[in-house]
């Protein structure tokens, strides 16, 4: 009896300790989020990826970068308008940003990439 007691204690404060943990993650990326509007807001792993691809997309009307980690630099979401994608694919969007970040990304565990036209941008 003592066992199962334990073990289901365990199991319900591991519950709400990861429903807190994610309710508290999921929290600071939006308030960063709503914070990164412009590069003086940018943490230094957003201002480097900036940097890098509005130097390979110089014709982009916009490169926004936001770290979707906390802030701990692991996970970003890259937002890419240029014309330099019109007549291809979005994979192959997709790779370009992908290649202009080819020395960054082995640091990186995840990208969120959107790719974009300026004929096809609707904000």
């Amino acid at each position: 009896m003592v066992r199962a007691h334990v073990k289901v204690t365990y199991y319900i404060e591991l519950r709400i300790i990861s429903e807190f943990t994610f309710a508290f993650f999921k929290n600071m990326v939006v308030q960063k989020r709503y914070l990164t509007i412009n590069n003086a807001n940018l943490n230094a792993g957003e201002n480097k990826l900036v940097q890098i691809l509005k130097k390979r997309f110089p014709q982009a009307t916009k490169v926004s970068v936001t770290d979707i980690s906390g802030g701990c630099g692991a996970s970003y979401e890259i937002n890419v308008i240029s014309s330099e994608f019109k007549n291809m694919r979005i994979v192959n969007q997709h790779r370009k940003v992908s290649e202009a970040l080819a020395d960054e990304l082995p640091s990186i565990h995840s990208v969120r990439i959107f790719t974009a036209t300026d004929e096809n941008h609707t904000v």
